[in-house]
């Protein structure tokens, strides 16, 4: 990465790693200190005087361009040229805390007419004081690096979907039993066992696959062949998200929503956000540590405050025991999670106001693209309103959103969608769908193939291998059938993605708790038809 050239600054960033410019101390005989001499501020063109270090974009290492304008790289032979930094040519020293902050050519103008001239942050204005970031070194080369490597990401990123689809080949539509086991309870991430799981091919699922319950004879889930024209409509959504992300507009979520799974503690703890979370905490003093975790095995300092992970291990929070945050749930942090959600979802309301229907962020985000998308739910919805085994439960869908009066995306019976980037999920269910209720899960792939991110089923040890060109309709939400996750997932090259479409419809109405003389043991979804509908058709 190339650094911003340091003007009138007395020594040169260290190629170890420390960009804070070196300075010299001198005594001062009237307040028996020592304090840190602050050069006077140079013109741009005086710049040429001093050392000027530039990153090789190659091997990472640092080259002393000297005052010339390009360099050969003693470490990988690359030649490295000097890169102009148009809004980093002025820099003044604070006489309290001693960083480096930028400032305008007056101000470097009048520090250089008085050489005794004392600065300080505050006289940048604007309330800016010691503890603010604003223009600091350290600040400004953290914010290049990052913008450096969205645009890393972004040239990266594969303009259309791959070519490649899941065919049938010999494979023939076929209808199976699936025997439930009994599951320990565990918040471990599912993963593929060969020999206790079976695997199920994309050219199976493609195929046609009808899955039903040996135990209660109740439908699973069906996979197929996606309509011809799915990937077509589906695909300027799907490539918006990938671009909004890498292009920072899209941010990760950290909710520690039911799918996230285990927090890997030495992975949350390893994040540079994190990490400076810690630090705050902890320069009050030294605190005491409360963890259940292991917190030597995660390579944690024991002087930093305390860690708390919460009880269902999804998520957790820093601070001291009587930090007033500590019950806002926004305040616990997971890992990272490439999932957002469009179409309408139920906003919980603080206090006594009611909870009410509002559109998801994402789809505010796309407003171009959803239209396409919502086509293409349509095209995946005919598939199942024609489909013997899942049209009873399209009609049902249907119903429920024609008398609870609720949105729907386009004609069909969800009202909902996600968009998951490279996320694996742990073993979850979808808690928020109506019960009863078909959600429809297709992948789009970039790049390089993706291998693994098998769709796990663990109540039934049975491992679905999804690529592009599959739908599958799934009760992901049921309890008695719907417990699903992924596999371990690895992509070959940087461009190689796996994006999940997610259609399902989520419940918008009240809390049965509620509504006055609502019975809170009846489920309020106008889902919970007789058994006999989800059994498979006789004959």
């Amino acid at each position: 990465m190339a650094l911003a050239p340091h003007v009138g600054l007395q020594g040169k960033p260290n190629p170890a790693g420390d960009l804070a410019p070196q300075v010299s101390t001198v005594s001062d005989p009237a307040k028996g200190l020592k304090r840190k001499r602050k050069p006077s501020a140079r013109l741009a063109e005086d710049s040429l005087q001093c050392d000027r270090w530039e990153k090789c974009s190659d091997c990472g290492a640092w080259v002393n361009l000297g005052t010339q304008d390009a360099s050969s790289c003693q470490a990988c032979g690359k030649e490295v040229s000097k890169v102009a930094h148009k809004a980093l040519e002025y820099w003044a020293q604070c006489d309290l805390c001693g960083k480096w902050r930028a400032i305008s050519a007056e101000v470097a103008g009048e520090l250089d007419d008085c050489e005794d001239a004392s600065w300080q942050c505050r006289y940048m204005g604007g309330g800016r004081t010691c503890k603010t970031s604003a223009l600091e070194w350290g600040a400004v080369v953290r914010r290049a690096a990052q913008q450096q490597e969205l645009t890393k990401r972004q040239h990266g990123l594969a303009a259309e979907l791959a070519q490649r689809l899941a065919r049938p080949g010999e494979e023939q539509p076929c209808t199976v039993q699936w025997q439930a086991q009994q599951l320990p309870i565990s918040s471990q991430l599912p993963e593929y066992i060969p020999g206790r799981d079976t695997l199920i091919s994309a050219e199976q699922l493609a195929a046609g696959l009808d899955a039903f319950d040996t135990a209660s004879g109740e439908h699973v889930l069906w996979a197929t062949a996606a309509p011809p024209d799915f990937l077509t409509m589906a695909a300027p959504a799907a490539l918006r998200v990938l671009e909004l992300h890498a292009s920072g507009g899209l941010k990760d979520n950290v909710d520690g929503r039911a799918s996230a799974g285990q927090l890997d503690l030495a992975a949350f703890l390893a994040q540079p956000s994190i990490q400076e979370t810690l630090r705050q905490a902890c320069r009050g003093g030294q605190q005491t540590c409360n963890t259940s975790c292991d917190r030597e095995a995660a390579g944690v300092n024991p002087a930093w405050g305390p860690i708390r992970v919460s009880p269902d291990g999804r998520k957790a929070f820093i601070g001291k025991d009587d930090a007033k945050d500590i019950s806002f749930c926004k305040a616990w942090k997971s890992l990272p999670i490439r999932s957002w959600t469009g179409g309408w979802k139920l906003v919980d309301a603080a206090g006594s106001r009611p909870n009410f229907t509002t559109q998801a962020g994402l789809s505010m985000l796309l407003p171009a693209e959803e239209p396409s998308l919502i086509q293409a739910a349509e095209l995946l919805w005919s598939q199942l309103a024609a489909h013997e085994a899942t049209a009873a439960a399209a009609q049902r869908m249907q119903e429920h959103l024609t008398v609870s009066q609720g949105p729907r995306l386009g004609s069909t019976g969800w009202n909902a969608y996600s968009i998951n980037v490279d996320y694996r999920t742990g073993a979850h269910l979808d808690g928020k769908n109506v019960p009863g209720s078909l959600s429809a899960l297709a992948i789009l792939e970039t790049g390089a193939p993706f291998c693994g991110c098998f769709y796990m089923l663990p109540a039934y040890q049975v491992a679905l291998d999804i690529r592009q060109g599959i739908v599958v309709l799934h009760r992901s939400g049921d309890k008695e059938v719907g417990l699903h996750g992924n596999s371990g997932l690895w992509r070959s090259t940087p461009d190689s993605h796996r994006i999940a479409l997610v259609f399902y419809l989520t419940n918008l109405q009240k809390a049965s708790a509620d509504r006055p003389g609502h019975d809170p043991h009846e489920q309020d979804t106008g889902m919970h038809e007789a058994r006999e509908n989800l059994r498979p058709p006789e004959g």
